[in-house]
């Protein structure tokens, strides 16, 4: 099949999908649950998070123009940076509304964008009716087998793969490789590391042990609400922690399942074997009523949280009520009010991960790419924004 015929059967298809979601495993199901709740809140903001947006206050020209200065810019470095361009077909991965999809519609035959939110796919093709050329596909797999291998031109992912834990983000990463063609550029932004744990080191896994206890937790609180937490933690591990940690919680059905796997943060002063404290640690509730699962845990930043070590984590159970609403975002276009909630509550927060440099590097090198340029990005993560070309296949 020509790469212009597979675009062209995805142009109108409606969101049945090419297949059914696959068993993917809880890290999977989360990101595209909280992608769902992001998208049914505020989509515009969970794409673009500057903190005066936030209640649907993005102006969707204002929103849209920023993609058309980021595509600028990417393209422009590129070539910069020795890219040899072709402008026949590009990729958005993790194109939420399609910012970024629309503005490489203006400069490319055909452009294909991602997403693992049904209500983004939604908005995107409702938002984009007017760009030939671009077309939306809804994935619900841990990869991307609705691509063909070597297909595009162009393939990018900004701000997309921080929002996964490092094993999805490193499997995706490898499926775009896949899909650029020979002499095909890939952009990816992936943060590396924490810069404040950079000189930390690893806690050995012997040390990852903890006895965890909420002292005081509300029993009933409304949706998307603030509350306080105290969280008694003692040192079981083998040695003393002298890296920083912190108490963190997720929220979860009452079957288990993940409704939030990130949420608060609380440092943990540096405490020897044996020794215990006291910690006060803030949360906010989920956006939908309901009875939670509120497990506390504890995590080394940018490394791992203590449960991947086997540690014991505690958990209470908090019933989350419904509450009055404010009124946001009451000037938004046909494809947003159709799609979202007509009433608006702040979505549970969104995950943040790292992959670090050598590894990204080593399965650019695997999948035949090789790296034309690497800007770092610092602030509270040290970022990377990767410009790589896959190989040209020899004459034979």
């Amino acid at each position: 099949m020509r790469i212009s015929d597979f675009f062209r059967r995805w142009r109108s298809r409606p969101l049945d999908r090419h297949s059914q979601p696959v068993e993917s495993g809880d890290e999977w199901r989360s990101v595209a649950q909280t992608w769902e709740a992001l998208a049914r809140s505020d989509p515009l903001w969970a794409v673009l998070s500057e903190p005066d947006k936030r209640g649907r206050k993005w102006d969707v020209g204002a929103f849209l123009a920023t993609g058309e200065e980021f595509v600028e810019t990417m393209l422009r470095r590129a070539v910069e940076g020795g890219a040899r361009l072709d402008y026949g077909t590009a990729i958005d991965f993790g194109c939420g509304v399609g910012r970024l999809s629309r503005a490489l519609s203006y400069r490319f035959s055909n452009v294909i964008g991602i997403d693992v939110s049904e209500t983004m796919i939604k908005i995107a093709r409702e938002l984009n009716r007017d760009r030939p050329g671009l077309s939306f596909i809804l994935n619900q797999r841990d990869d991307l087998h609705c691509l063909p291998d070597a297909c595009a031109d162009v393939v990018c992912s900004h701000i997309t793969l921080q929002h996964m834990r490092p094993a999805l983000a490193e499997r995706y990463i490898g499926e775009l490789f896949r899909a650029a063609r020979p002499g095909g550029i890939v952009f990816l932004h992936v943060p590396s590391h924490l810069i404040a744990a950079e000189d930390a080191g690893m806690l050995a896994a012997g040390d990852c042990r903890a006895e965890l206890l909420v002292r005081s937790a509300p029993e009933r609180v409304a949706v998307s609400s603030a509350c306080v937490l105290t969280v008694q933690v003692r040192n079981v591990g083998a040695a003393d922690w002298k890296v920083p940690l912190r108490v963190g919680n997720h929220w979860r059905n009452p079957d288990g399942g993940v409704v939030a796997f990130d949420d608060g943060r609380a440092p943990i002063p540096k405490l020897k074997r044996g020794d215990s404290t006291e910690i006060t640690l803030m949360i906010t509730t989920p956006p939908r009523a309901g009875i939670y699962r509120l497990e506390v845990d504890i995590v080394q930043e940018g490394v791992r949280w203590f449960a991947d070590e086997g540690s014991d984590t505690d958990s209470v159970s908090i019933t989350v009520e419904p509450a009055p609403r404010e009124e946001f975002g009451t000037n938004l276009p046909p494809a947003l009010v159709t799609n979202i909630e007509p009433d608006y509550a702040s979505a549970p927060p969104f995950e943040m991960h790292g992959v670090p440099r050598r590894r990204v590097e080593e399965i650019a090198s695997a999948s035949g790419m090789h790296l034309l340029r690497c800007e770092d990005h610092r602030a509270e993560w040290l970022s990377y924004g990767y410009y790589f070309e896959k190989q040209r296949q020899r004459p034979r």
